[in-house]
């Protein structure tokens, strides 16, 4: 019996200990931050270092151009294809890329005007302008402005799920 006495006397003074701390005007300190507000302030921390790398890497210059900003190319779900892969990254069966690696004689595009490089294929070439046509139209029709700035690109991604299927593989005839 005397343990039980001992316990509830503990209890009730513990009870008044606590009590009397809860009507004590005293700031009240918490400290412990929620597990999501840390996994978001971490996911911000990693992206803003990726964009850094990302903005300061020399490599990477025509997928810069269609993607300046990791955290808005992640925010976008892109149709993945081997054709949109080798236009924004510029490898792929691009005449000039080819003739790089001396693949090729000649990095000149088959319709004769420059060399067939990236901005050559979306803005110029005389071979695919039924495609560009179709795609310009589709981007207007989405709100979206034709031209884009050539210095930057086409960074249109937004409308990447309008974007015509350009078959390079039929403008590029290998030379053996």
């Amino acid at each position: 019996m005397l343990g039980q006495r001992t316990f509830r006397y503990i209890g009730q003074r513990t009870s008044r200990q606590i009590k009397a701390a809860a009507l004590e005007d005293r700031e009240v300190v918490y400290n412990k931050t929620p597990r999501e507000v840390i996994l978001t302030r971490e996911k911000e921390r990693g992206l803003d270092m990726w964009q850094q790398q990302w903005s300061n890497s020399t490599k990477g210059r025509i997928s810069k151009a269609f993607f300046p900003s990791v955290k808005r190319r992640l925010s976008r779900k892109v149709p993945i294809s081997p054709e949109f892969t080798a236009m924004t990254t510029g490898h792929g069966k691009l005449r000039a890329y080819l003739h790089r690696f001396r693949i090729i004689e000649s990095p000149i595009c088959p319709c004769g005007q420059q060399e067939q490089t990236v901005n050559h294929v979306i803005f110029d070439c005389n071979i695919v302008t039924r495609q560009r046509n179709d795609m310009i139209r589709k981007i207007q029709e989405a709100g979206g402005k034709w031209p884009t700035m050539r210095s930057t690109g086409l960074q249109t991604s937004k409308y990447f799920r309008l974007r015509p299927r350009y078959r390079l593989h039929n403008s590029v005839k290998h030379q053996t």
